[in-house]
Formats: structure tokens, C-alpha cells, sequence
């Protein structure tokens, strides 16, 4: 049987403002040798799955300084640390942020660890019906983000062509297929 870690010593490498930097030593249950790891605090976050009266998913393009290009992608964010942002008041303010649209209705329809290797946040996944446009995007100074409407049915192709291919995104296309299904639609 596969035993939790122990762990011997933490110590903290470097507050980088969506993620704290750990150095970890932790001893093998097997071996009993202390190995050194990297692990990553960061905060939880959400992204959804916008859908309009129409059937259009309301979508994000921006470029992304890790693979160095432009995805599209699903609208998404951080929760804030305060006490009274949840994940479902996150949704709400980053579909409005990012998109100028907002949701009739809101579900959340997973959870997921996107890199249990060496991060610990967690991406709680919704899917937002009724979507409209009804303000203007309110972007942070480091965001550049143009606003796409995607037909619905367009997911799939867009996933197996690769032109849709951040994995929290492909994750919440799943659940989000699963909730239509469970919904008999």
C-alpha cells in the first residue's frame, strides 16, 4: 500500500504573488531516505464554461507567458483570500471582468488539482447558462484579453485540433458534459 510522506522540513523560498515557493524535504515510508522537493502554495481558482441563449460559449483569447503564444481558452481566475470570496462569487466577477458578460445561472460542476506533482491549488470548475453582455471588460494592467463567441458545438473539434488545449480547460469541458447529461439535455 502507497503511504503518505513524511514531511521533515519546509521552508519557505519566495512569495511570488500567485504562488509561494517551498522547499520540502520529506522521508520515503519505503526507503527512509529524505529526498528535496519543490511545492508550490497557491491559491484555489475557477474557471467556467459560458453559455449563451443562443448556444455560443462566451471565450477568452490572451497570450500566455508559460508556453510563450496566444491560447484560447475558458474565462478564469484566482479567489481571492478574503473570507467572503467564494468560488461562485469568483465566477461571477471574472466572467464579468474578463468578458463584460454575465449569468443568469451558475454550477459548479467540478474540482480538479491541475499539478499534484509539485502544486497544491485547486480549480473549481462551473458552467454559467443565460450569458449576456451587459457591462464593459475590466481588465488588470497585466491582462490583454479579446472576447470570442464560439458556438458550442465547436468545443469538441476545437479540442481535437489542439487549438483548445490548456488542460483545466479540456477538464472542464468534461464536467461540463457530464452536468448536461445528468440534466437530460
Amino acid at each position: 500500500m502507497i503511504e503518505k510522506w513524511e514531511e521533515i522540513e519546509r521552508v519557505e523560498d519566495g512569495d511570488h504573488k500567485i504562488f509561494v515557493l517551498n522547499r520540502v524535504k520529506r522521508r520515503s515510508p519505503v526507503t527512509n531516505i529524505v529526498h528535496d522537493f519543490v511545492v508550490l502554495d497557491a491559491p484555489q481558482a475557477v474557471n467556467v464554461i459560458p453559455v449563451t441563449e443562443d448556444g455560443m460559449v462566451v471565450m477568452v483569447r490572451q497570450y500566455r507567458h508559460g508556453v510563450d503564444r496566444v491560447m484560447l481558452e475558458f474565462p478564469a481566475g484566482l479567489i481571492d483570500s478574503g473570507e467572503e470570496d467564494t468560488p461562485e462569487k469568483t465566477v461571477q466577477r471574472e466572467l464579468l471582468e474578463e468578458t463584460g458578460y454575465t449569468a443568469e445561472f451558475v454550477v459548479q460542476t467540478g474540482s480538479i488539482t491541475p499539478v499534484p506533482s509539485f502544486y497544491n491549488g485547486r480549480t473549481h470548475t462551473f458552467a454559467a447558462f443565460g450569458c449576456r453582455l451587459t457591462g464593459e471588460q475590466a481588465l488588470d494592467t497585466q491582462e490583454d484579453i479579446a472576447v470570442e463567441l464560439v458556438p458550442l458545438n465547436d468545443i469538441d473539434i476545437l479540442i481535437e485540433q489542439g487549438f483548445l488545449d490548456h488542460a483545466q480547460d479540456i477538464s472542464a469541458f468534461y464536467f461540463f458534459k457530464k452536468y448536461i447529461q445528468s440534466q437530460g439535455t
